[in-house]
């Protein structure tokens, strides 16, 4: 069965309409809802060649909490230490991490760090790393983390020297 040309040309502002619905919805109360491409969303300005720059731009420019859409998911960028701390200590089960976020971690081979991981998995690294963070321990490590900071940062600049580019997720 074919379907005439004019469904297809009312399936597409069909699906537009839901879009620009789905977005005025879907803002949240004080939280920035900057605009979005019809099915991608904001998930251009988050590309790898610019991804650091885009959160700048959106701190800069929304605020610390920002609602963007990641095609059809609602991901909240959180730029506030003490939100950041709310979400993340407080109330973890309540906020997980989006799909695209777990799909990167297995992707470069880190899905079982504190940061990727979510669930049963993430409560048991956090228990297993809490004790490192407290703030006696960072404490007393303080000069060892500058001392290796200062050692990578001057074998990343004699890398970059030698070979004009580093393989930054070697280094990570």
């Amino acid at each position: 069965m074919i379907f005439p040309v004019s469904y297809g040309i009312a399936f597409v502002f069909g699906y537009l309409g839901w879009w620009w619905m789905s977005l005025i919805s879907s803002s949240e109360p004080g939280v920035a809802n900057p605009r979005a491409y019809p099915f991608v969303g904001n998930a251009l300005d988050f590309l790898p060649h610019k991804l650091l720059a885009s959160l700048e731009y959106y701190r800069k420019a929304y605020g610390n909490l920002v609602l963007v859409r990641m095609f059809s998911q609602r991901v909240f960028i959180v730029a506030d230490p003490l939100i950041a701390r709310e979400v993340l200590m407080k109330r973890p089960k309540q906020f997980r991490r989006t799909r695209l976020s777990i799909y990167t971690g297995k992707m470069l081979n880190i899905n079982l760090s504190l940061l990727h991981a979510h669930g049963a998995l993430w409560s048991r690294l956090r228990r297993s790393t809490a004790p490192s963070f407290s703030t006696m321990n960072v404490a007393n490590k303080v000069e060892t983390i500058i001392e290796e900071l200062d050692s990578w940062i001057a074998r990343l600049k004699v890398a970059s020297q030698e070979e004009n580019s580093v393989d930054m997720t070697v280094e990570a």
